[in-house]
């Protein structure tokens, strides 16, 4: 049987292609934010840490820079309602 798929490569939305490594580390840091944000902490230090490493492509950083923003207006949102 044969595979169309590389098995080294993982696509993500709009047909960009990234390495598995890649994919893992792009999760880990969206995850830590997420949690630090549900935690009520500032997570703009974290945010720029993750955004200063070498390792991610520029689409992982645009990817993390939109996680960033919607996790920033989430508060905002949720204390109008009360």
């Amino acid at each position: 049987m044969r595979f169309l798929r590389d098995p080294g490569k993982v696509e993500v939305s709009g047909g960009v292609r990234l390495k598995p490594e890649s994919v893992h580390l792009l999760t880990e840091y969206v995850l830590n934010l997420s949690m630090s944000a549900r935690a009520d902490n500032d997570i703009t230090p974290l945010y720029e840490t993750y955004l200063s490493d070498a390792r991610l492509s520029e689409f992982e950083r645009e990817e993390l820079m939109w996680v960033y923003m919607s996790l920033q207006l989430t508060p905002a949102v949720a204390s109008e309602g009360e």
